[in-house]
């Protein structure tokens, strides 16, 4: 299955790339990319670990990826073409 993920479903988000800036401009590209190539790193971990016999090592490395591409996700500035919600004070 991790074979799959990284050749399919990883591989959208790299040829998606030119949708990305549009959509979230060049930092919020780069913000998505290092939170993605953590993510990356954490699933080859994974991978190298359940295929020497440390599944622990492996559960672990693939609880971190998933939580590292939540984290990337819900860190993503707005869409360019939404308004961000106004902020309000604690006082409101």
């Amino acid at each position: 299955q991790l074979d799959a993920l990284q050749r399919a479903e990883m591989m959208q988000m790299v040829a998606a790339r030119d949708q990305y800036i549009a959509e979230f401009g060049m930092g919020g590209y780069a913000q998505l990319m290092g939170g993605y190539a953590t993510a990356e790193r954490l699933i080859s971990r994974a991978w190298s670990a359940a295929a020497d016999g440390a599944l622990d090592e492996a559960r672990d490395a693939l609880d971190g990826a998933i939580e590292q591409l939540g984290e990337t996700v819900t860190s993503l500035p707005s869409p360019k073409g939404e308004k961000s919600a106004p902020a309000t004070s604690e006082s409101d």
